[in-house]
């Protein structure tokens, strides 16, 4: 059976804000699971975004026009973004919002209502190593820098994706753009399309 929010409060000692929290992500799976995709309305499809529902979980719970089978995430994908949901880029401020940020130091939202900045056009995207793990840290986080010096040498802009921000690939002065994202498809396609990207290299390497 369920248990209320104050009773979880009450035995775990976890902060009713929190639990409101997630009890709206729950409300919100509940309300939507089992819907056709074609019945989702802009308004829900950005809310369940805002959310924190990727294009995966979506396609986990959405059933299509056809034989009522569940829908795949590049369907859910597509039909977001001819509804035009599709996230925003934002800048990290890094100085306290005492003067305006001019760092490349980005990110991606749903919670937002414009680009801070305008795309590298026809850059390259260098996919980072991400969260360090025995026998692929330095060694990896290398591999990327040295493809981006390597773009740079060749006369490409390069944006760099990755969320670790204690490698050298996360230096602000190593890409023209750096984003500290997820590295999902879901992801990465955003920054793809946003970037007007012609390319993406998988760094590899390591021991």
């Amino acid at each position: 059976g369920e248990i209320s929010p104050e009773e979880v409060t009450k035995h775990s000692n976890i902060d009713p804000w929190f639990l409101a929290r997630l009890q709206r992500i729950s409300n919100f799976k509940r309300r939507i699971s089992g819907s056709k995709l074609s019945s989702i309305d802009v308004a829900t499809m950005r809310e369940a975004k805002q959310l924190g529902f990727s294009d995966v979980q979506l396609a986990n719970i959405l059933i299509n026009d056809v034989d009522g089978k569940f829908v795949n995430d590049d369907e859910v994908r597509a039909y977001r973004l001819q509804q035009g949901v599709a996230p925003f880029v934002k800048q990290i401020d890094t100085l306290s919002a005492e003067y305006p940020a001019q760092t490349n130091y980005l990110y991606m939202t749903y919670h937002g209502n414009e680009d801070d900045i305008v795309g590298q056009t026809k850059s390259r995207i260098v996919l980072g190593s991400g969260s360090y793990r025995i026998g692929s840290s330095v060694e990896f986080d290398w591999c990327g820098v040295s493809t981006i010096r390597a773009l740079r040498q060749m006369g490409y802009s390069s944006t760099m994706i990755n969320y670790n921000p204690e490698t050298v690939s996360t230096d602000y002065d190593e890409c023209d753009q750096l984003y500290f994202e997820e590295l999902s498809k879901e992801r990465v396609l955003d920054i793809y399309t946003k970037e007007n990207s012609q390319g993406v290299v998988v760094s590899m390497g390591g021991q």
